[in-house]
């Protein structure tokens, strides 16, 4: 610990905490320039005095004690805890303590040195706020909750009854505070506080004063699960998360609805022309690269005959008239532009929006309903295309000059008799509905994007020597090696050697090229990749763990 008189916080300091002040308005303005609004629920669960520990929420190490000292209610001052060793210098101690931090000896067993500085302020009154979860993180839900707010606020009990001046003081409340951000990196996003009903520390007194053997560890540990469920309640969680954007999409489909009229004439009247390009697909659907053709060609004469139509229609209703034929024909052109823009603006979202929906009934689908491993595995193997009759393929074995390259084959015995028996043709198998797909596509993901994280660690892990193949134009424009080599494996029509060229990149410039046009790189450094698909996962009892330990000035357990 330190010495005394750097862990006793000098009054003045301590009082008025002017550089919190100063801190706090900067704060203040940074918050609500980045943010669009800092919005506070449950104020008046905030007791205006008295001694109270706030255990808040932890997603963002910087920005959480930013946003916590901004709008906590009637503008108290907050105490954050903090290395005891940082204080062991007096000017660094004035420092610390005029901006709101306390002494924490984390290499004490002694938890009433532990906490000497815990004690001090709040047998002033004042506030001492901590981060329970022990380190920042993104996680859909709360992910544990330590003991160190439940061990303060029991031990300072105890340290109270030591002191009787100290008797008429209200007793010490835990106030739990979740803090939720609509998109935390994003500019001009919102973030939403929540304070829960304060926690009185006399509901567990008298089993951590007990003399029975663990009774202490009980009730730290009671206290604890009641500090868990107060932020539990007072946050988004899995299944919570899955309810709002139930919400969410619910509004979405509203709004939909109402923009439907808008283009319900334009999609009637286009009907014929995705049927029939449909029905084109439909004509080579063993042929791939065929099918965008067919619809093309099947869609336009479709259009052809409903402008057409249209048109003369128009015409008709201006009796004929050399002017009402080119107002017609202004007319249907309107018309098709309006169509068109109606796809262009809402056929992307509406795939989104039909996706979104999959995703939420698949996940929201009890988990015995999916698919197992061995049913899904007959949709995991990629359809192989019908060979194309109009490829020329080798007819038999011969060799080149050499005597043992082959290059061409000799008869066409082979391909009469591949061609003797027609091939059976099989019924399509029906595709299971995507609910039951659902939670595999979302691990799917996961995996890959750590198996693409891990790649790209040990890329940049492997210094600036490493280098990767790239064409020899790229190599030329970044100042990369172009080696050329001879090739001696019958690449010309008849065999023989031929020359090849190879260029080369240094993985870092690759790497700080994509970053520079805005790829996000994942990452395997803070454990493993954690995103929106895990919820889904890990909300149905799937663990996904992560080594993202960070620790700061600010300190959130013990």
């Amino acid at each position: 610990m330190p010495s005394s008189s750097s862990s006793s916080p000098p009054k003045t300091s301590q009082d008025v905490m002017v550089l919190h002040r100063i801190i706090r308005f900067i704060a203040n303005l940074a918050a609500h320039s980045f943010f669009t609004e800092v919005r506070v629920i449950g104020g008046e669960n905030v007791p205006k005095d008295g001694p109270i520990i706030v255990t808040a929420t932890h997603h963002n190490m910087m920005l959480d004690p930013v946003i916590l000292s901004v709008g906590f209610p009637h503008e108290r001052m907050l105490n954050y805890w903090s290395k005891a060793g940082l204080f062991k210098h007096p000017v660094a101690a004035w420092i610390l303590y005029s901006s709101g931090n306390i002494p924490v000896d984390r290499k004490s067993n002694d938890r009433q040195k532990l906490f000497k500085g815990t004690f001090q302020a709040l047998a002033k009154g004042n506030a001492v706020a901590l981060f329970p979860e022990g380190t920042s993180y993104t996680e859909p839900r709360i992910m544990q909750v330590k003991d160190g707010a439940a061990w303060a606020a029991l031990e300072y009990t105890k340290w109270k009854k030591d002191h009787p001046e100290l008797a008429d003081q209200p007793e010490v409340k835990i106030v739990p505070a979740a803090i939720v951000y609509t998109n935390k990196s994003k500019y001009r996003s919102a973030v939403v506080m929540e304070f829960g009903k304060p926690i009185p520390a006399s509901e567990y007194v008298a089993q951590f004063l007990s003399e029975g053997e663990g009774a202490a560890r009980a009730a730290v540990k009671r206290m604890s699960r009641k500090i868990e469920s107060e932020l539990i309640e007072t946050t988004i969680n899995s299944p919570d998360c899955r309810l709002y954007t139930l919400l969410i999409l619910i509004r979405d489909s509203l709004a939909a609805i109402i923009g439907l009229p808008f283009f319900f004439l334009p999609l009637i009247v286009h009907i014929p022309a995705y049927i029939m390009g449909r029905i084109g697909a439909k004509l080579v659907e063993e042929e791939e690269e065929t099918q965008a053709q067919n619809k093309v060609a099947f869609g336009l004469i479709s259009l052809l005959f409903i402008y057409s139509s249209a048109f003369f229609f128009l015409w008709a209703l201006f009796w004929y008239t050399p002017l009402g034929a080119l107002l017609s024909a202004f007319l249907v052109y309107l018309f098709a532009a309006y169509h068109t823009q109606m796809i262009d603006g809402n056929y992307e979202r509406a795939k989104r929006f039909v996706a979104a929906w999959r995703v939420l009934v698949g996940v929201w689908t009890p988990r015995r309903f999916d698919l197992s491993l061995g049913a899904l595995s007959q949709f995991m193997t990629p359809k192989t295309p019908a060979p194309n009759p109009w490829i020329e393929r080798p007819r038999g074995p011969a060799k080149s000059e050499s005597g043992d390259t082959p290059l061409v084959r000799s008869s066409s015995l082979t391909d009469l008799q591949l061609q003797k028996e027609p091939p059976v043709k099989t019924r399509a198998g029906r595709r299971p509905p995507s609910r039951r797909l659902v939670r595999h596509v979302l691990r799917a993901r996961v995996e890959a994007v750590n198996a693409l994280a891990s790649l790209f660690d040990q890329l940049e892990e492997a210094g600036s020597q490493k280098r990767i193949r790239s064409s020899p134009h790229l190599a030329q424009t970044f100042g990369e090696t172009i080696v050329a080599q001879t090739v001696a494996e019958g690449a010309g029509e008849y065999g023989g050697n031929s020359e090849a060229t190879e260029g080369y990149r240094a993985v870092k410039e690759v790497v700080a090229f994509l970053r520079q046009k805005g790829a996000k790189i994942p990452t395997l450094r803070h454990g493993r990749f954690q995103g929106n698909w895990a919820a889904a996962l890990s909300s149905e009892g799937e663990e996904y763990t992560t080594s993202d330990e960070k620790e700061g000035a600010t300190l959130g357990s013990i």
